[in-house]
């Protein structure tokens, strides 16, 4: 059958009913036709609107929003490569900064990278977040202190006698 050619199906009026491309396909081919299944489909789909069947309300803890630490000094001292980051320089500076909590200081190591979060520091929580450090750093003998004013951060490096002229690797 070509595409231009129709299908009529007569009622048992006698009346003369087109049939859609679909229905006249299934009629000449059977079960060989390309739309063998959409008859067989809109039969088991239920008709009418969608009902809810069941709602619950969860509450979602909000993940904290960081912002990210920009101002920091670095250098290689050795067996160690030393990150500084200063309270002073973080957040807006016209919001008191008042005492930061050892507790509000995170950090962890990984033998690529580090990730620092400082919590509540000027009503904000900043993240210093490094995954490609130049080297491999050994996560198990790094460390971080928090001082008063600062916090440094130490990463040992896993080979002492590479000087690093880049905290990034390349």
């Amino acid at each position: 059958m070509s595409e231009t050619e129709s299908v009529v199906v007569q009622s048992q009026e006698n009346e003369e009913k087109p049939l859609s491309y679909t229905e006249a396909s299934y009629k000449t081919k059977g079960d060989k036709s390309y739309y063998y299944w959409h008859g067989k489909v809109s039969k088991t789909v239920p008709i009418g609107a969608p009902q809810l069947l069941e709602s619950t309300i969860c509450e979602v803890p909000s993940a904290p929003v960081f912002k990210n630490i920009t101002a920091y000094s670095w250098l290689d001292d050795g067996g160690f490569v030393k990150l500084y980051v200063e309270f002073a320089k973080l957040g807006d500076p016209t919001v008191e900064l008042g005492e930061v909590a050892a507790e509000d200081v995170l950090c962890t190591f990984s033998e690529n990278g580090f990730d620092l979060q400082m919590l509540k520091v000027r009503n904000q929580d900043h993240q210093l977040k490094i995954s490609r450090l130049k080297e491999k750093i050994d996560p198990e003998k790094s460390t971080f202190k928090k001082l008063k004013g600062k916090v440094i951060v130490s990463c040992k490096k896993v080979d002492e006698s590479n000087k690093w002229t880049s905290l990034f690797a390349k």
